[in-house]
């Protein structure tokens, strides 16, 4: 999923400088509060805007840590992308490591290298964050049940331990299938757990198509068959990526409510 540049910049904003509130963060940055408010819904303003908010976020954290630009940008992406070499930090900026070094040390970077340095570092941030923001964590896992006085329960086997372990202490989205490996609900984890999330689910009732009796209402344990479950980060897309694969499976699926895009 795209990365919305506006509504990084204010969450540096808020990590370094404190500035939470969008009329000083929109102040800090060179712009409307207006405009930062549409900023932050958009994957991207528009170069220039970008430019100019990447600009005077750099300054105001440089002066407020008594750093030059260069110094700023190193201690950044040191953090950001877990390097450590001055090679590694480098090749992030776009520069050449000789290069780095002279500006770090003798604040002599001129303006339009600091921003192809940002710029080049916000692309190369954008590319990490896509990269990890789906992460699969089983796959038609055969998952075992047992029935309960307040419904089911996950079954304690080795198999289901495994899952367990996987899944336990992690937000994101998760797919019930029947028998037959046919997907019948998509659900979410965002302000649980996967795990607790996944087991709460089977107690719940739904409608399932049946050709001789008709629809039947049945507990989502009595049909869960199958199951798989994927990590997102950050916690923000998971209702956007729950609502695309609801309808994906819209036919087949026993969901009622469909988040908007």
């Amino acid at each position: 999923m795209p990365v919305k540049i506006a509504e990084i910049l204010v969450e540096i904003l808020n990590d370094r400088l404190g500035i939470s509130n969008n009329a000083k963060a929109a102040k800090a940055l060179g712009v409307q509060a207006s405009n930062l408010s549409s900023y932050r819904n958009l994957v991207d303003p528009g170069k220039t805007a970008t430019k100019r908010m990447i600009i005077r976020l750099a300054k105001a954290i440089a002066k407020q840590d008594s750093l030059n630009t260069m110094q700023l940008l190193d201690n950044i992406v040191r953090e950001k992308f877990k390097k450590n070499s001055s090679r590694e930090v480098a090749s992030v900026l776009g520069i050449a490591k000789n290069s780095r070094d002279t500006y770090k040390s003798t604040n002599s970077a001129k303006e339009v290298t600091v921003k192809k340095a940002i710029i080049r570092a916000m692309e190369k941030y954008e590319e990490q964050m896509i990269a990890s923001s789906l992460k699969p964590l089983c796959e038609y896992h055969k998952i075992t049940l047992d029935k309960t006085s307040k419904g089911f329960s996950i079954r304690q086997s080795n198999s289901n331990k495994s899952f367990r372990t996987k899944v336990e202490n992690r937000n994101g989205i998760y797919i019930y299938f029947d028998s037959r490996c046919r997907a019948f609900y998509v659900g979410k984890a965002q302000k649980t757990e996967l795990f607790t999330e996944i087991e709460n689910r089977t107690k719940k009732k739904i409608t399932v198509r049946a050709s001789k009796v008709g629809p039947k209402s049945l507990l989502q344990g009595e049909v869960l068959s199958f199951i798989s479950a994927y990590e997102v980060t950050p916690p923000s897309l998971i209702p956007k990526l729950e609502a695309i694969l609801i309808r994906v499976f819209k036919n087949d699926l026993t969901n009622h409510k469909v988040e908007s895009l």
